[in-house]
C-alpha cells in the first residue's frame, strides 16, 4: 500500500497541478474563488451566531435565520476547498499554510463564542 507521501507526490506532479502551478492567471482565479468561499463561510457563520445571540431580528424563528445561512456555508466550503488545494507556487502555499495555522488556533475561541451564543438563545427560549 503506498504511503501518503507518495500519494501527495503523485498529485503534486499531476498534469492539473503542474498546469495550475505554472499559470499566474489560473492561480489568481482559484485564489480569488478561495477568498470568496471563505467570505461566504465566515459571513454565514457570523450571521447565524449573531442571530443565536439575539443581536439580529428577534421576531423571526431561528430556523429561518439559519436556513438562509446554511446554503452560503456549504457553498463557501466547496468554493474555498477548491482554491486551497490548487494554490500555485510553493511560496503561496506556505502563506496559506500559515493562514490555516492561525485560523486553527482561533478555532477554539470561535467555538466557545458559538457555544455561548447557543446557550444564550436556549436560555431565552426557556423563559
Amino acid at each position: 500500500m503506498p504511503s501518503l507521501t507518495e500519494f501527495f507526490s503523485q498529485i503534486e506532479h499531476s498534469t492539473i497541478a503542474i498546469t495550475v502551478r505554472d499559470s499566474t492567471v489560473l492561480t489568481g482565479t482559484l485564489s480569488g474563488l478561495h477568498l470568496i468561499g471563505l467570505t461566504l463561510l465566515v459571513g454565514s457563520v457570523l450571521v447565524s451566531s449573531a442571530g443565536l445571540a439575539g443581536l439580529l431580528v428577534n421576531d423571526q424563528p431561528m430556523a429561518e435565520i439559519t436556513r438562509a445561512t446554511r446554503r452560503a456555508s456549504v457553498a463557501g466550503l466547496i468554493i474555498s476547498g477548491t482554491g486551497l488545494y490548487y494554490a500555485g507556487s510553493a511560496e503561496w502555499r506556505n502563506t496559506l499554510v500559515w493562514g490555516h495555522r492561525v485560523l486553527g488556533l482561533l478555532l477554539p475561541l470561535c467555538l466557545a463564542a458559538h457555544w455561548a451564543a447557543g446557550r444564550r438563545w436556549a436560555n431565552k427560549l426557556a423563559k
